[in-house]
């Protein structure tokens, strides 16, 4: 298992100012698919501040960890939560996705550094998103579900 940095602090907010003007994102547990699935819809607005709390995180070790679901700019289709966990030992993936309870309460437990390799590539699909609109992230196999971001109208 990995551990966690700055567990004794489950969560921390973002500044706000890093969310742009009109940023939407939605979180949708997509259980239809072979895997099940987290799909993060956002407009580029959206994933260009999603982007920024990330990188905030990576910048700000200490916290340890980050409601995604909690973002000001996120809603959430039904009672599902994702946090991103900050993990001392890098791993051969992008990270693990880790259900933290009976249902839809998940955590992204991922390395510093290829968490900043993830958010420089979220940048170029908010950036471009007429090239290419979507990221899925390679979390582990032993994942819980997959992780998958996109730019939509996030309605």
């Amino acid at each position: 298992m990995a551990s966690i940095k700055g567990s004794d602090m489950l969560s921390s907010d973002a500044p706000e100012w890093l969310t742009y003007p009109g940023a939407r994102a939605k979180l949708v547990l997509r259980s239809e698919r072979p895997r099940s699935e987290i799909d993060v819809l956002c407009n580029a607005q959206g994933l260009g501040s999603l982007v920024g709390a990330l990188l905030w995180l990576t910048s700000f070790s200490d916290y340890g960890s980050l409601s995604i679901s909690a973002l000001p700019f996120v809603c959430v289709e039904g009672a599902l939560a994702l946090s991103v966990a900050d993990v001392m030992e890098q791993q051969a993936f992008q990270g693990q996705v880790v259900r933290l309870d009976k249902d839809r309460q998940f955590e992204w437990r991922i390395h510093a550094d290829d968490l900043k390799k993830v958010a420089i590539s979220l940048f170029r699909v908010a950036a471009s998103p007429e090239y290419v609109n979507y990221f899925t992230v390679n979390v582990s196999p032993d994942s819980d579900v997959g992780l998958r971001f996109e730019v939509t109208d996030a309605t």
